[in-house]
């Protein structure tokens, strides 16, 4: 019988449709029948893919313009808060933090209005911010954009800062020219006659003349009326003049009444704080003077004005070592040419009564730290043309008291 074979029929595994996975792929094909019938049936077509992707584009982008613009609308309310408050300073802060986020364009009203509110600021602060107000204008209005409509608050803002700017440098030019009163007044009235130029910038010149010629309140309040009549837009001018004029008239009440008008105008304005300080220090109320000083302090906390006024208080309550520390303030942190004489005034007479004190006491080092501290200051303003109050020397020597200069008004440098 012949040997039986067996043989045994090993098929190709089934590959499966990559499209449902479930049933037998055509042979030497990918998909089953079925889902090649739905295909011819629905076919694919390019667009089907890219506009989801297109969708998610946009909505991607839609989030971060939403993002831009709640984070410029959230800081913008954030600075009209502090408006609303009187913290015109700050506010300002809060607007430059946001500026790199907005740019004037037609297509961007909010910019526009932003970019205004800004210049509604600088406007209201007045004169104290124009050098910061100057440069805002050139960043943000460059070229032609003051020319158009939408702007005309800006460049009438710009306008004043070119008036302000002509008629500052005519005054100085009309000082070095005159000699007296009377000859800078006519120097300086010819510079500017018929120009054009802001007549409330002019009488603001005039005004410092008075004071540097030492003319009567009469004519210097006739001046710092013509300011006020350009209307209250110049509130920030002529209302810190006037209570310069009350000061110097020893009118406090007045005085007081002023600075209060112009803590509601901007509650930061270091000037408001230290004239009501010196009206409350000139009747004796010193607790008072030291709450102004504080408020303002809390504000501007290097202000070189109010370190100054706050040594002068200490100083009467015979804390000499805290006072010397506000007068050290106030001597680095100078913001005029006057209150840098005055600083160094009253920082060499802290050092010098210090210096003193410790000679008393026998202690030799400390004497040595506070007397050169007043021989360094004494040759810091020789350096510049200047010498230190008279005052300083007519206390250390007796001749006056603390009280008589700081509380009485009889010295040079005692507001």
């Amino acid at each position: 019988m012949a040997e039986e074979t067996k043989t045994t029929d090993l098929a190709p595994e089934e590959q499966l449709c990559e499209c449902c996975g479930e049933r037998p792929a055509e042979p030497g094909g990918q998909y089953c029948s079925a889902c090649l019938e739905h295909m011819k049936k629905y076919p694919f077509r390019w667009w089907q893919f890219i506009v989801p992707a297109v969708m998610v584009m946009f909505v991607v982008l839609a989030v971060l313009i939403t993002m831009t613009q709640w984070t410029v609308y959230s800081g913008t309310a954030e600075a009209e808060r502090y408006v609303r408050n009187s913290q015109l300073n700050t506010a300002l802060t809060k607007y430059a933090a946001l500026n790199a986020k907005i740019e004037d364009s037609t297509a961007d009203q909010f910019g526009v209005r932003y970019l205004a509110n800004q210049v509604d600021l600088y406007e209201t602060i007045g004169i104290q911010e124009i050098s910061e107000e100057s440069t805002f204008l050139d960043t943000y209005y460059p070229g032609t954009a003051l020319q158009k409509p939408w702007n005309k608050k800006a460049a009438k803002a710009a306008q004043k800062v070119s008036d302000f700017q002509t008629v500052y440098q005519a005054f100085n030019t009309a000082l070095s020219e005159g000699q007296d009163f009377e000859s800078v007044l006519k120097a300086f009235d010819e510079s500017v006659e018929g120009k054009g130029l802001n007549e409330a910038y002019a009488n603001y010149c005039r005004y410092y003349a008075c004071l540097m010629f030492e003319q009567s309140t009469k004519t210097q309040k006739k001046y710092v009326d013509a300011i006020k009549a350009e209307g209250k837009e110049y509130a920030s001018m002529y209302l810190p003049l006037y209570a310069e004029i009350s000061l110097n008239s020893q009118n406090f009440k007045e005085t007081l009444t002023y600075t209060s008008q112009m803590k509601e105008l901007n509650a930061e304005d270091a000037y408001c704080y230290a004239y009501a300080a010196v009206a409350y220090r000139m009747q004796g109320d010193l607790a008072k003077a030291t709450k102004q000083l504080n408020d303002g302090l809390d504000y501007n906390s290097t202000s070189g004005m109010l370190n100054y006024q706050m040594s002068i208080l200490y100083l009467l309550n015979g804390q000499y070592k805290l006072a010397e520390a506000y007068a050290d303030t106030a001597f680095e942190n100078a913001e005029t040419e006057y209150n840098y004489q005055s600083a160094a005034s009253i920082y060499a007479l802290i050092a010098e009564l210090r210096a003193r004190k410790y000679q008393k006491a026998d202690k030799d080092e400390q004497y040595t730290d506070e007397h050169s501290i007043y021989t360094t200051i004494l040759a810091n303003l020789e350096s510049y043309g200047y010498e230190v109050s008279p005052d300083v020397e007519k206390i250390l020597d007796g001749e006056k008291t603390v009280k008589e200069v700081f509380m009485e008004g009889t010295g040079d440098f005692s507001w």
